[in-house]
């Protein structure tokens, strides 16, 4: 999986060069020649690496990811419709290493069940989003 990524990140980072650096050029006798400009790529590659599961209720859980170093990552944990508090789900910064990783504490009354857990990745205009499941037990 991590190969396919990066196989898809190389393709694309080549055509955002290539979409730079080739322009369609029109013209006609005696016309302004106009440069047609590549769209700035918006997309980030973020991937969720590991995440504990089953945890069960009251022990920690960690989540961990990569991306770009030096982007803004955020993570938000659902239980149910409710986004978790916890302490040690605030946002961070990517070491050089594009590793990023959070650790929190499952409350004790947590009920048993799937829980859905939101990571989103920013780097100056780029953005990606990962969304992956974990389960809570007793």
């Amino acid at each position: 999986m991590k190969r396919r990524i990066l196989v898809v990140g190389a393709i694309l980072a080549c055509l955002a060069i290539l979409g730079s650096a080739v322009s369609t050029l029109y013209a006609t006798p005696g016309s302004e020649i106009k440069k047609t400009e590549a769209p700035k790529e918006t997309q980030l590659a973020l991937q969720i690496t590991s995440v504990t599961s089953p945890v069960i209720a009251g022990q920690k859980a960690t989540l961990t990811a990569q991306t770009a170093p030096g982007a803004r990552c955020k993570i938000s944990v659902y239980y149910t419709s409710t986004r978790s508090a916890a302490e040690g789900l605030q946002e961070k910064t990517v070491e050089a290493s594009g590793n990023v990783s959070w650790t929190w504490k499952i409350g004790t009354d947590m009920a048993a069940g799937s829980y859905r857990i939101e990571v989103t990745s920013t780097l100056g205009e780029k953005h990606a989003s990962q969304t992956v499941h974990f389960t809570v037990t007793k």
